[in-house]
């Protein structure tokens, strides 16, 4: 499973719930050293998850890449 590759894997799960900037950029961050980015994006856009930072992007952000 990818998803024991993530960094987040052993991370509070709050980080990537907030709405605080600092939050998500720090979560941001962390998504962006990690080995398994694509393979988490692409889930959360092929489970149109409506919530939270998957695959270094916000919510709204996922829904601009599917809807270009």
């Amino acid at each position: 499973m990818w998803q024991l590759q993530a960094n987040c894997d052993e991370t509070n799960t709050e980080l990537f719930f907030s709405k605080l900037e600092s939050k998500v950029a720090k979560a941001k961050a962390l998504c962006g050293t990690c080995a398994v980015t694509e393979k988490c994006l692409q889930f959360a856009i092929d489970t149109q998850i409506e919530f939270g930072i998957f695959g270094g992007t916000t919510p709204d952000e996922r829904k601009a890449l599917v809807h270009n």
